[in-house]
């Protein structure tokens, strides 16, 4: 039976190999708010801004309108809740606009990592995009809510079932070779393919995992495209592998490790960081190699009005 435990508090890591991260940003400084167009014009594509496709939906009839025409209304559960900014490289920021349109006046800006951000209840939409007033400190105005995940701790995020069970049910959709979008976040699925960020837009994503098109990886040891393979079998195969070992241990929010493993600062990339994650991790199985058969998996999650999606997958292992 697989094992789960809760997050270590101490993260023991083997100095090894370091896969150097990079931006997935090539915007502006505090351009990242919607305004930048994603290159999405393959299925599997490197990212140069972040996702842009949030969650929610129009705003409801009867709502006001900005000095831009952007419908605005009053979502009273949205008062007075936090957040933290993600999917924001760490050398850009997030804009802060007088309207909720990318258009309008930029009258301020949210650090990469910025946290206890509130948003007021007003909510808005542009291009079917949900934008959210928020503030912060002394900065106040409108940003692209698909840049904000809820601010949990991590004993909140350990507490509810719902992530692991989530993970479960994405293993099960990649063995069974079944159907992602149920599973993924609005945002869209984004795969760590360092250096490289890819994301797969949730019509993308259909029939995936049947696919026989072969798609250029990048893999643990190259630095650049160097591998070829489908989705199921760069993807699926390794995470279902991990997953259903008998000896793999799920976590929240935690760092596995083997020998070799990359040091803490670039496991997470700086655009996923500010989400919660759960942890698959297998120590291996050969004796022959002193546990260099090592892999983990991380799933990054998001809330949203309808439950925990997945956002992102990343994958560590012993690179040679």
């Amino acid at each position: 039976m697989r094992q789960r435990r809760r997050p270590r508090p101490v993260l023991v890591l083997a100095v090894g190999l370091l896969l150097a991260a990079t931006a997935c940003s090539d915007s502006e400084e505090g351009t990242a708010d919607g305004s930048a167009v994603s290159d999405t014009g393959t299925p599997a594509t490197q990212v140069t801004t972040p996702a842009t496709t949030g969650g929610g939906g129009t705003a409801t009839s009867g709502g006001t309108t900005g000095s831009t025409g952007t419908a605005t209304s009053t979502q009273p559960e949205l008062e007075g809740a936090t957040w933290r900014v993600v999917l924001v490289a760490d050398d850009d920021t997030l804009s802060v606009r007088e309207d909720a349109d990318p258009g309008s006046t930029k009258i301020g800006q949210l650090a990469w990592d910025a946290t206890g951000v509130t948003t007021t209840g007003r909510a808005g939409s542009h291009d079917g995009q949900p934008w959210y007033e928020v503030t912060k400190g002394s900065t106040a105005g409108w940003v692209n809510a698909a840049y904000l995940t809820p601010q949990l701790t991590a004993a909140e995020f350990a507490a509810d079932p719902e992530p692991e069970a989530l993970v479960d049910q994405l293993a099960g959709a990649l063995a069974a070779r079944g159907d992602l979008r149920p599973l993924v976040s609005t945002h869209g699925l984004y795969i760590d393919d360092r250096p490289r960020l890819l994301r797969f837009m949730t019509d993308e994503l259909a029939g995936i995992l049947t696919d026989r098109t072969v798609r250029s990886w990048t893999g643990p040891a190259c630095g650049e495209p160097c591998l070829s393979a489908t989705f199921a079998d760069y993807i699926a195969v390794p995470f279902v592998g991990a997953h259903d070992d008998a000896d793999a241990v799920v976590t929240t929010d935690d760092l596995a490790s083997g020998p070799s493993s990359r040091i803490p600062e670039s496991v997470i990339r700086p655009e996923l960081a500010g989400f919660h994650h759960v942890t698959v991790f297998d120590s291996g199985d050969d004796p022959t190699v002193d546990g260099l058969d090592w892999s983990a998996w991380y799933v990054y999650l998001d809330r949203e009005p309808d439950g925990w999606k997945i956002v992102a997958l990343s994958n560590d292992v012993w690179a040679p």
